[in-house]
């Protein structure tokens, strides 16, 4: 808008000059200036209607500290390049909940053989959780950069990217009895199950009359039974105790441990007290793959990670919460990076110097 007052004031000084000295050639070049105005307002019109706006991300998952290549692809149909594209690209941590602006600017070539201008700029992934990028608004300026038109059709389609926290190994050793309770038979399937594999289908002849859902088969008129997919709880119960002001430190910690356990090939669950729920709730991790799913709501997951002060209560509330067995051993994070086994503190995380603190210390399972 300021643009186009400073241009109406030019013009404005142009033409009063060129009457009170009753000069020609400025009143030739107070009409040149109102021409020229038309003129490239025209082919700021024409451009509107021959470009298309993506916006593209070439990857998907970044660790903290990387920066991500953000990319807005223009394709230009017309036959002459385009004016000043102003594009407000806004970027947005889900799980935190805040979000930023970029302005980017440049210009846009005709796209010969469909090869379109690409306008790069960079995200610097500080913050863990999932981060969504989209085009806020475009803008495109005439050749004198006087007026700027909207541009409606940008790609209005959400993009996501998952930023990891930076993990470090820490060294475990998985004892025998680890192995053997991954391996034997001896713990009876009613104790031991994971009740959270149980799926409720239709009753099919074969199917053992004592997994029938009473009550939800009078409820909908139909036999249905519970299927159970026979996997036994984990060897480890992993507790971690929310409350820290280092929440991107005490995840990494958390995570780290977490993964090294994966590595060594030993399943376990992730408990916490959650604050909003105002239950222990569980996630099951087998691969990294599990790993990265709880990375991706992770920062919502350790915000409602409430303080429990007694951890024993904590066990108590889980064991009656699941009525499974608490596994072979019970290890606890708390919001000191203290690491408890079995009650016990074996040993303190410096989160000053995290990466080297856990390495330091070898976790014995």
């Amino acid at each position: 808008m300021k643009r186009i007052i400073c241009y109406c004031l030019v013009v404005a000084i142009t033409l009063y000059t060129a009457i009170i000295y009753r000069n020609q050639t400025l009143l030739t070049v107070f009409y040149c200036e109102i021409l020229l105005s038309a003129v490239f307002g025209y082919l700021n019109i024409i451009c509107i209607k021959n470009i298309d706006i993506l916006l593209r991300l070439p990857v998907h998952t970044v660790y903290t500290g990387q920066k991500v290549p953000v990319e807005i692809v223009v394709y230009n149909r017309g036959l002459i390049p385009t004016g000043i594209l102003k594009i407000i690209l806004c970027s947005r941590n889900v799980s935190l909940k805040k979000g930023q602006n970029v302005k980017i600017y440049g210009s846009a070539d005709r796209s010969i053989d469909n090869i379109p201008t690409v306008l790069k700029c960079e995200y610097y992934a500080s913050d863990i959780g999932s981060v969504e990028f989209s085009i806020k608004k475009v803008g495109i300026y005439d050749y004198l950069r006087i007026a700027e038109l909207p541009f409606r059709r940008a790609d209005k389609d959400i993009k996501k990217i998952i930023v990891l926290p930076k993990l470090y190994d820490v060294p475990i050793h998985a004892g025998q009895n680890i192995f053997d309770y991954n391996m034997t038979d001896e713990y009876p399937d009613n104790k031991y199950r994971d009740n959270d594999r149980t799926e409720i289908k239709e009753y099919v002849p074969g199917d053992n009359i004592r997994d029938i859902h009473w009550k939800l088969s009078v409820k909908i008129d139909e036999i249905m039974v519970r299927k159970d997919e026979g996997i036994h709880s984990c060897a480890v119960v992993f507790f971690l105790v929310g409350g820290t002001s280092f929440l991107s430190l005490f995840m990494q910690a958390a995570l780290s441990i977490s993964r090294s356990m994966v590595i060594c090939g030993c399943s376990h669950y992730i408990c916490w007290y959650d604050e909003t729920e105002k239950e222990v709730l569980r996630y099951r991790i087998d691969d990294e793959d599990a790993l990265y799913e709880i990375v991706e709501n992770g920062i919502s997951v350790f915000q409602g990670m409430g303080h429990v002060a007694d951890i024993h209560v904590l066990e108590e509330m889980y064991a009656y919460k699941y009525s499974a067995y608490s596994g072979v051993k019970t290890l606890v994070l708390n919001s000191n990076f203290e690491l408890l086994d079995d009650g016990i503190v074996i040993h303190k995380y410096d989160h000053k110097d995290l990466k080297n603190s856990l390495k330091a210390y070898e976790i014995q399972l």
